[in-house]
């Protein structure tokens, strides 16, 4: 990481607004996007962003595009809770089996909330252009629900 990020002020004042209004408990109603011609620097600004926001406390994921490979993949890693909890499909007791369907936008919904509930939440996709359709829509309408909903998440 550089320790200066030349001809970037514009990018880290619109950032440092954004998160100034998740420290005073306010929701945002906007995303913040990086894009432009590869080796610009948008991932060493993503980083500084998110790590300006764990300066302030507020809650930071950090996730690649390449990493998202399904809204189950996204609920599983945004769900707080034992590690055998979230990756639990089907529960069998007694002769009895109960099949756990695919996670719905709701259960990512819930997960931000949980997520963003003391301090907010900032989330960063690099490469974002390249989610799948299905991963990138469960995410999208996840945050926009969560905000409707007064929930503290930037994205």
């Amino acid at each position: 990481m550089p320790p200066y990020l030349a001809g970037r002020e514009e990018e880290q004042g619109e950032i440092r607004d954004l998160l100034d209004g998740l420290e005073a408990g306010g929701s945002t109603k906007s995303e913040f996007v990086l894009y432009g011609l590869r080796g610009n620097g948008k991932t060493v600004l993503m980083h500084w962003a998110r790590r300006e926001a764990h300066a302030r406390k507020i809650g930071t994921m950090t996730f690649s595009a390449d990493e998202i490979t399904s809204p189950h993949w996204l609920a599983q890693h945004l769900t707080i809770g034992p590690r055998w909890l979230k990756s639990l499909r089907e529960l069998s007791a007694w002769g009895l089996r109960v099949k756990l369907g695919d996670p719905q936008v709701g259960r990512i919904t819930e997960a931000l909330a949980r997520r963003a509930r003391r301090r907010g939440l900032v989330i960063a996709v690099d490469e974002a252009h390249t989610l799948a359709v299905g991963s990138g829509r469960a995410l999208h309408n996840a945050i926009r629900l969560s905000r409707n909903r007064g929930t503290r998440v930037c994205q």
